[in-house]
């Protein structure tokens, strides 16, 4: 099975500590659940300079694909940053409710609370752009490492669809199935909703 460009999309770890991490950019990527193995095709950045990389990401990528076989990866799990997410707005709430505590006339606390509000919720909206649900799938590489791969689908759909698969995969291989469970259109592209 095979997701394409309008259906999926590579993003970038929000903090790696420990290991590796693939980052694929464009929007032409693709991801293959083979019977063997989860294979990734797309302009992969192969280093990485500092300032460099705020004007052409693109000219230190190539067209590569990774071969992940099913039995090296660790996990894969769908990360929504719940936590984080609330408690940023349970602090705001907080500070928020100790401004209006302070001694002063009652008009000055709510402009300034105001302001304040207004600072923090356009910072809540960055935290909840850095922070947007994405796929963390860690693997064993030959070399023993670990390495990480993060992406997100566009539709709910198809995120069901990728963890069915992925988990009938790799239960097959387990078994040391060469075939996993049938699949009736095991060929379909998955663009934008529509198989």
């Amino acid at each position: 099975m095979k997701f394409g460009p309008k259906g999926v999309r590579f993003t970038n770890p929000v903090m790696i500590l420990i290991g590796k991490c693939l980052i694929f950019l464009g929007r032409q990527n693709t991801l293959h659940l083979q019977e063997t193995a989860l294979v990734v095709e797309g302009d992969l950045k192969r280093f990485s300079l500092p300032i460099f990389d705020w004007f052409v990401q693109r000219a230190l990528c190539e067209w590569s694909q990774v071969t992940i076989p099913y039995s090296r990866i660790v996990f894969c799990v769908n990360r929504r940053y719940l936590i984080v997410k609330s408690l940023f707005w349970l602090s705001v709430l907080a500070l928020l409710s100790g401004l209006l505590l302070l001694e002063g006339k009652i008009e000055e606390k709510i402009q300034f609370a105001l302001f304040i509000g207004a600072f923090l919720c356009g910072l809540g909206v960055l935290v909840h752009f850095l922070f947007r649900p994405r796929f963390h799938l860690v693997y064993r590489q030959a070399t023993g490492g670990r390495c990480r791969l993060c992406f997100r689908f566009h539709s709910r759909k198809q995120q069901k669809e990728f963890v069915r698969r992925l988990a009938d995969n790799r239960a097959a291989a387990r078994a040391g199935r060469a075939t996993p469970v049938p699949q009736s259109a095991s060929s379909a592209v998955i663009q934008g909703g529509r198989s």
